[in-house]
């Protein structure tokens, strides 16, 4: 009799473990690349840089996003992960990011436009940073600005952000139905051919299968 149920409660527990998805993103620390040196040479910082780079898209590139809430500009909430249901491209920026601000309020909708037939059943939403600590007046400036192009513009906790390696502005994430990150890319791009390269790389990544 003990047997048997130790057998039923090991098979349940397997059910339960086959089922449960934990290949979630990995927070990168990034304090930790900078505790052997506080004075760094230029090349010494780039390497570093690059590192951080190669460790975030480790980190997050083929791992599930979490199931974090956001807000939208009326302050209604949303679970992240019941707002993508095809495959999406997330944009996140912040108020207080000169570069960010313009790749998310004119360069990347331009590049979305010039490519408009590749884009057919993508969807694309902003998130915009948020913190305690920033000017909620101009958080919400920006938010508004940034709904002249795109429909879906949701505030996003400084905290949740980091725990998606959220944290240079610009960043794209490409989303697939199945809430996988299948490319990103951290940064801007200067040239207008690059950023629809940028694009495209991004969605044929969501069309392989993971």
């Amino acid at each position: 009799m003990e047997k048997t149920v130790l057998f039923a409660f090991l098979a349940a527990f397997l059910l339960v473990g086959c089922g449960r998805n934990d290949n979630y993103i990995i927070p990168v620390d990034y304090e930790k690349y900078y505790e052997v040196k506080s004075d760094l040479s230029e090349t010494e910082s780039q390497e570093i840089n690059e590192r951080i780079m190669t460790d975030m898209q480790r980190a997050t590139i083929g791992k599930t996003i979490p199931d974090i809430k956001v807000k939208d500009i009326d302050g209604k909430e949303f679970r992240l992960k019941k707002l993508i249901q095809h495959p999406s491209v997330a944009i996140f920026s912040a108020h207080n990011s000169s570069w960010g601000k313009r790749d998310a309020e004119v360069d990347f909708p331009n590049a979305i436009r010039a490519l408009e037939d590749e884009m057919e059943g993508i969807g694309v939403f902003c998130l915009v940073e948020n913190s305690a600590d920033y000017d909620q007046n101009a958080v919400m400036d920006y938010a508004w600005q940034l709904q002249k192009n795109y429909s879906k513009v949701y505030l996003i906790d400084q905290k949740d952000a980091q725990s998606m390696n959220l944290s240079i502005c610009p960043t794209k994430y490409f989303i697939n139905e199945k809430h996988i990150v299948t490319d990103m890319y951290a940064g801007y791009a200067f040239e207008e051919e690059d950023r629809q390269l940028i694009l495209l790389s991004g969605i044929y990544s969501m069309q392989e299968k993971l």
